[in-house]
C-alpha cells in the first residue's frame, strides 16, 4: 500500500515538472538550431512512434515529392508535429484516419511568392468548436477534460520563431507554414 502511495506521488510529481517545464518554456525566447532537413523524413520518424501505438489509426501521407529540404530545428518541428499528431489521435478517440499533407504554399496572405512549405494535418474528427477557434493558440485554452491548453501554443510558439505560421484553417484540419528559405 505504501509503495503504491509512493508511485503515484512520484507520477504525479513527474507530471508536475512536465507541466512547469512547458509554463517556463512558453515564458522564455527560443534559442533554435538550424540545420537543413528533409521535412518528409521528419515527419515520418515522428508518424513511426504513433503508426505503432495506434494501430486502429489509419495514417495516410500524402507527400510532395518535389518540396525542397528547409532550414529547421529538428527537434523543435517533430515537438511541434508530435502535439499535432496526439491531438488529432486523441480527437478521433483513437481510431479513424489521420492525413499528413505536404506541399508548397500559396496562400495568397501567408505566401503569395510560393516561398513557404505546408504541413497540413487533418483527422475524421469532429473538428475544434467554433467558440474555441479564436482562442486555440492561447495558453490554457483547451477541449480536452484534463487538457492544460499548453501543447498548442507552445506549437505556435515554435512554428512562430522558424518564421512561420501554425493555423486552424477549418475541417479538423491544422496548417504550418515554414519558409523555405530558412531564415535566420
Amino acid at each position: 500500500e505504501d509503495k503504491e502511495l509512493i508511485e503515484d506521488i512520484l507520477f504525479e510529481a513527474k507530471r508536475l515538472e512536465g507541466i512547469i517545464n512547458e509554463i517556463t518554456f512558453l515564458s522564455r525566447e527560443i534559442l533554435l538550431k538550424k540545420e537543413i532537413h528533409n521535412i518528409h523524413k521528419i515527419i515520418r520518424k515522428v508518424l513511426k512512434n504513433f503508426k505503432a501505438q495506434y494501430r486502429n489509426v489509419e495514417f495516410i501521407e500524402m507527400f510532395d515529392p518535389s518540396l525542397p529540404d528547409i532550414k529547421v530545428d529538428e527537434e523543435q518541428i517533430i515537438r511541434v508535429l508530435t502535439n499535432l499528431v496526439r491531438n488529432a489521435v486523441e480527437a478521433i478517440k483513437e481510431k479513424g484516419w489521420i492525413e499528413i499533407r505536404t506541399g508548397i504554399s500559396w496562400d495568397k496572405v501567408y505566401s503569395p511568392k510560393g516561398d513557404k512549405v505546408f504541413i497540413r494535418i487533418k483527422d475524421s474528427g469532429k473538428g475544434v468548436p467554433e467558440e474555441l477557434q479564436d482562442k486555440l493558440f492561447y495558453p490554457l485554452t483547451s477541449t480536452k477534460k484534463n487538457g492544460m491548453g499548453l501543447g498548442l501554443s507552445i506549437s505556435y510558439k515554435i512554428v512562430k520563431a522558424h518564421k512561420g505560421l501554425l493555423r486552424y484553417i477549418g475541417n479538423s484540419t491544422f496548417e504550418i507554414l515554414l519558409p523555405i528559405k530558412g531564415e535566420k
